[in-house]
């Protein structure tokens, strides 16, 4: 397990400061450290995909079929 920490460095020009990204990477391979900020992206963007698509088919529900079972 490695543990990352992505800060950035050109953060004076925004208005807001930007905080530090903190990773952790679990393998046997770190990959180069350009690639990690997209690999980060899509693991964000596969994320979020699950949890729309568990609010939208109510899998955050229990799927009760009796009265006895909702008391």
């Amino acid at each position: 397990m490695t543990l990352i920490l992505l800060e950035r460095k050109d953060g004076a020009s925004n208005a807001r400061q930007a905080k530090p990204l903190w990773l952790v990477w679990v393998g046997e391979n770190l990959p180069q450290l350009e690639e990690i900020g997209q690999l980060y992206l899509r693991r964000f963007a596969i994320a979020h995909w699950y949890r729309l698509a568990k609010q939208t088919l109510f899998w955050t529900q229990p799927q009760l079929s009796t009265t006895e079972q909702c008391d």
